[in-house]
């Protein structure tokens, strides 16, 4: 379950060691999906079209407060409303919406863009950076090229349009388009970052997966200049990392109820090279560099391009521990104890044998911690949490962090595998950290809304949600100073 909100880091998001400043910040979304139709499936992954309205104007919002340099959507911006006529009438609405930014946007073409207009139609309604025209582009923000992929043609290359029959499993980037990306990439004078729907890496569905993309990659491998890959189509987060290439896929923001769903996120480039990108689902402290899947988050300790990374598709599962060739990663438990690891191709499965906050460093001292089990932890200077089970927020500037306009205050929430239980929640325990002198505080929780609650003691607090039947779930949140609240709800 994706939280409503806002990102917790402050404008000086991924500043990292604070030596160096951005090149350009931005902002994105991806797989919109605005039609004014009822829900479509069901639980997380749930089509709400209509909501998909609000939730861009929240991101708007947000994009705008945080002063980004552009925003960009990354394909599938509206999907079919009654025929041609009402889909082209809701094209307008959801892009009126998207155009409330203060600067320049950019789309990505999308399957669903053509699966009742044309081109044409498409593009006329949509301008990129004040320009109208679509397809495939090339952009510079501050000396960094931005490559805007179209992959929404055939594999005989002819692009999606109702006036053929294609499937959205046939996606191709065609002949043409890859000598025009060569052009491109050899052209580029510093820093190139790459936005296409459809993925590009082979961690994704291949239904999902541009036909050609490995040659795609072999293009953009050779270049040495490009720095990230972000891309949507697949509904859900991830992330790979293919020969120094990070490739990031964005969650949808169609899926899911407004107001307790929302996606989008701001991604960052240095003057070095580094990249780092956040989503407002998985809170980042500033400084931090992450990638994320719906079940599982990964913090790292330096902001730089992450070399090593960590995946999985649930915390139930082992996690695919990803590395350089001849690097070893080192796993420390939550109660101390390391072990040494090494895999061929530098990729391992790891499976962490309790809850709690595991460490992993790889032999260039490349940190990354993850919450496992319901566990929640704090990654400095400020805590942060999320699991599968539980996750919460205690991200701020200090005990006297005032709000903004439009921010929502940090929220302690449940995850995607118990979101289903949270009506069932009969109270919620806080136990304060050993030694504070302060006593638990016990809420009466059945039929109530929202509620906030302020940790007037630094150190580790414990959570306990007892259920209607009995049966509980616990987390705990480092308080790094006294007087930060969250919300249950």
């Amino acid at each position: 379950m994706a939280m409503a909100g806002t990102f917790a880091a402050s404008r000086a998001f991924g500043t990292g060691d604070g030596s160096e400043s951005p090149l350009v910040r931005f902002g994105l979304v991806t797989d919109v999906h605005y039609a004014d139709i009822n829900t479509s499936g069901s639980g997380a992954t749930a089509r709400h079209y209509r909501d998909s309205l609000q939730k861009l104007a929240a991101a708007v919002e947000d994009f705008n407060r945080r002063e980004e340099d552009f925003v960009a959507e990354l394909g599938d911006f509206k999907d079919l409303t009654n025929g041609r006529d009402g889909t082209l009438a809701a094209l307008e609405r959801i892009e009126a919406e998207f155009a409330r930014f203060d600067g320049s946007r950019y789309h990505v073409p999308g399957n669903h863009d053509f699966d009742c207009l044309t081109e044409e139609e498409f593009y006329s309604r949509t301008p990129n950076g004040g320009s109208v025209g679509g397809g495939y582009y090339s952009f510079v923000r501050n000396g960094v090229t931005f490559i805007v992929l179209d992959g929404c043609y055939t594999s005989d290359a002819k692009h999606y349009s109702p006036s053929i029959s294609w499937s959205w499993q046939d996606s191709n980037i065609p002949p043409d388009e890859m000598e025009w990306l060569g052009r491109e990439l050899a052209a580029a004078q510093g820093h190139v970052v790459v936005f296409c729907h459809q993925r590009l890496d082979p961690a994704s569905d291949q239904d999902c997966r541009v036909k050609n993309a490995a040659a795609v990659r072999s293009l953009l491998e050779s270049s040495g200049k490009v720095r990230a890959v972000l891309t949507g189509h697949e509904h859900v987060s991830g992330q790979d990392f293919v020969n120094g290439i990070p490739y990031y896929t964005l969650g949808a923001m169609v899926s899911g109820a407004w107001p307790d769903a929302n996606c989008y996120a701001e991604a960052v480039v240095y003057p070095s090279g580094k990249f780092a990108i956040a989503t407002n689902d998985v809170l980042l402290p500033p400084g931090a560099v992450m990638s994320s899947t719906r079940t599982f988050a990964l913090y790292t300790s330096a902001a730089a391009t992450p070399t090593f990374a960590l995946t999985s598709g649930a915390l139930s599962s082992p996690f695919l521990i990803t590395y350089r060739d001849g690097e070893t990663v080192t796993v420390t438990s939550p109660s101390g104890v390391t072990t040494t690891l090494s895999g061929v191709g530098g990729k391992i499965e790891y499976a962490p044998a309790s809850g709690g906050l595991w460490t992993f460093t790889n032999s260039n001292g490349e940190i990354a911690h993850v919450g496992v089990d319901g566990s929640v932890h704090g990654d400095a200077p400020a805590p942060v949490a999320s699991s599968a089970s539980f996750a919460a927020d205690a991200v701020g500037e200090g005990p006297d962090r005032k709000l903004k306009k439009g921010e929502t205050p940090p929220v302690a929430y449940s995850g995607d595998d118990w979101a289903g239980d949270l009506s069932k929640v009969a109270k919620v325990t806080f136990t304060p950290p050993e030694g504070s002198g302060l006593a638990n505080t016990t809420w009466n929780r059945t039929g109530k809304g929202a509620e906030p609650f302020t940790f007037n003691a630094k150190g580790v607090w414990t959570l306990t949600l007892t259920f209607a039947d009995n049966t509980t779930r616990t987390a705990r949140i480092d308080i790094q100073a006294a007087g930060y609240s969250i919300i249950i709800r």
